[in-house]
């Protein structure tokens, strides 16, 4: 270890070291100058923390240390100065140079830290340990800078002890400034003073603690050859480092403001270029944009309008500047509308809705307008903005569409009034022929005499069934069309409804050799719909399956009750099937399927179409899943609220 930072030891001999003696007026004008050099660099922390550009933060940081680092460095030797020895003493002119380096490099750490908006624990901790380490270098290298007829030893308990004051009191210095900001309060000069004394006497605290810790002894041990500086000379030095320290920290204050005067300048620079950029890329998008604006003052009068404003009104900017956005008013919309406009943008809201109003040649148009107020920093309403977009085209469409509808409605209704007129009077004449037809087949008025007018009339009883039939389903589907159904709705018992179906379509069935079955699984809820509507669905889907299966086929009728509680019928054959594309068309009033197996079929496309419409009227649902030359299933399901039992456990 270096001879000038060696400790005490058993063998050392206490009862020959020097007395020391302090002056005290240097010893206040030591501790004077810690305080100033740390309130002066404090301030200077300040603007690091004020600007945002890099070199600018390293000029105020560098400005900084080399006050504070400075500050310190005369601090320790206006303390030396103070001491008073039996000896001669003079210093190193080097180290005594060399000794400012650690204090400004521990104080430009710490300045780093006292610049930043927040700080973590960690960061204190390490910054205020950084800073008291860099002072206590300084001390003790400035201590080795001494050349005088004496040897030091040091107390190695005290020597530590400095060093632990300079840190801790570093460290609290720096956390003061953030303890404040994390309170919400702004900095006091109080608190900057207080937290200039604590840095202060971090430094001085730390000296003269370490100048507690050296022992002078009698000797040579430290006399340097060389160059040196006498005490006289050392307080020049002191004082020209002192005069240096404060017109640095004028100059600092004064350049800090034309610093912060360009920095803000340049700031402002960018910040209107942006706006400009921001402003140019807004204007074009009002320019070029499809729909109209307008901007009026609150007075009313028209401000500004975008090209397509005029192409669309064709007014020009100069006809349309200053005027007042009535004379587009088309005088077909109601004053009260206009009263609602402007209630609600001058009270701040926005308005939506849509305008007729009228160009400059006349002509009437739609537009679908938004205005909404525009505001100043303050609140207040400078302007009014409309969009608007030319909706005519639309509106027109829909008016089109709407009488298009109309007609369609009332074509249908007069259609299915029709329809059931006609139905209803060709019924009557028809229900004579059947019934002279059944007379003649009897020969309830003697024999016919040729056997082939027996044949003639049977032909003439068939077609007229059959298109008794056919006036039946379109009496139903006009009924249904017109809303004229009502449901004579009951409780069911689903196997008596099922049988009573097998029964009637049973001799169809029989005729073209067609098995036919039920599958009807034991304890059943009832079902509440109308009976009959019910029989004519199964019917007519029964029939239906007999009449697509070709002789010795399948049909079957089943009924699955769900988990959900839903009641489904399933009508399964085994016929000709159709494709899946071909089932909406087969499901469509007179929707009937060209195919070579059908088309010899009886019927005119309405039994689907009407069955269809039937199982809608009790809130349920008609599926088919067919396939092409193998057999179709079709599902009629009905909800599980129809049903007197609730749905089973999954």
């Amino acid at each position: 270890m270096p001879p000038y930072l060696t400790f005490i030891d058993a063998g050392t001999n206490l009862q020959d070291m020097y007395a020391t003696n302090y002056d005290p007026l240097l010893v206040l004008a030591s501790i004077a100058v810690a305080i100033f050099s740390s309130y002066a660099a404090f301030r200077v922390a300040e603007r690091i923390s004020g600007t945002r550009m890099l070199y600018i933060k390293l000029a105020w940081i560098t400005a900084g240390s080399l006050v504070l680092g400075g500050g310190a460095w005369s601090m320790h030797f206006i303390g030396m100065l103070a001491l008073s020895l039996p000896c001669g003493i003079s210093y190193d002119p080097l180290v005594t140079v060399l000794s400012m380096g650690p204090g400004i490099l521990g104080t430009a750490v710490a300045l780093t830290l006292i610049g930043q908006k927040q700080i973590s624990l960690t960061q204190l901790l390490v910054g205020g340990a950084i800073m008291g380490l860099g002072v206590g270098t300084m001390h003790y290298a400035g201590m080795a800078a001494l050349r005088m007829d004496a040897f030091m030893r040091y107390d190695p308990y005290i020597f530590a002890l400095s060093i632990l004051i300079a840190i801790i009191l570093a460290t609290l210095s720096i956390g003061i400034k953030f303890a404040i900001q994390r309170s919400g309060k702004r900095p006091s000069h109080i608190s900057e003073a207080v937290r200039a004394a604590v840095m202060g006497l971090s430094i001085s605290g730390m000296h003269y603690t370490g100048m507690l810790a050296v022992n002078f002894f009698p000797g040579d041990e430290l006399s340097g050859s060389g160059v040196t500086l006498h005490p006289m000379a050392m307080g020049i030095a002191i004082s020209l480092v002192m005069v240096v320290l404060v017109l640095m920290t004028l100059a600092a204050a004064f350049f800090g403001r034309y610093l912060d005067t360009f920095a803000d300048l340049r700031e402002e620079i960018q910040i209107r270029r942006k706006a400009e950029t921001q402003i140019r890329k807004l204007s074009q998008a009002v320019e070029q944009s499809p729909t109209t604006i307008m901007i009026t003052g609150t007075d009313g009068l028209i401000e500004y309008v975008n090209p397509r404003f005029c192409e669309i009104t064709g007014y020009s900017v100069e006809e349309i500047i200053g005027a007042n956005p009535r004379i587009l008013k088309s005088g077909k919309m109601q004053k009260s509308e206009y009263g609602e406009l402007w209630n609600t943008i001058k009270s701040g809201g926005t308005w939506r809705g849509e305008m007729l109003n009228k160009k400059k040649d006349g002509t009437p148009y739609w537009d679908l307008t938004s205005i909404s107020p525009i505001k100043n920093s303050d609140g207040e309403i400078t302007n009014f903005m409309a969009i608007k977009e030319d909706v005519t085209e639309r509106k027109n469409t829909e008016e089109s569409l709407l009488r298009s509808k109309e007609e369609a409605e009332y074509a249908n209704s007069a259609k299915s009034h029709f329809l059931a007129s006609m139905s209803h009077e060709l019924r009557t004449p028809l229900n004579a022929i059947i019934g002279f037809a059944d007379m003649l087949l009897m020969e309830v008025k003697g024999p016919l005499g040729n056997p082939s007018y027996k044949e003639y009339v049977s032909d003439i009883k068939n077609s007229g069934v059959h298109l008794s039939k056919i006036l039946v389903d379109i009496l139903d589907v006009s009924k249904i069309e017109t809303g004229n159904v009502d449901l004579d709705e009951e409780y069911v018992v689903i196997p008596n409804v099922t049988s009573s179906c097998m029964r009637i379509v049973h001799p169809r069935s029989e005729e073209k050799g067609i098995m036919i079955s039920e599958n009807i699984p034991e304890g059943l809820p009832r079902l509440y719909v109308d009976t009959v509507k019910l029989k004519q669905i199964l019917i007519n889907l029964l029939t239906n399956a007999i009449k697509y299966t070709q002789n010795g086929g399948t049909v079957e009728l089943t009924v699955v009750v769900g988990k959900d509680g839903k009641i489904a019928f399933h009508i399964i054959d085994n016929g000709i099937g159709m494709a899946a594309k071909d089932i909406p068309r087969a499901l469509e009033p007179f929707g009937q399927l060209a195919d070579v197996l059908t088309r010899d079929q009886e019927g005119v496309g309405l039994g689907l179409h009407l069955t269809k419409a039937l199982v809608e009227l009790h809130d349920g649902r008609l599926g088919i899943d067919s396939t092409l030359g193998e057999g179709t299933t079709v599902s009629v399901i009905f909800s599980a609220e129809r049903t007197d039992s609730p749905p089973r456990p999954s």
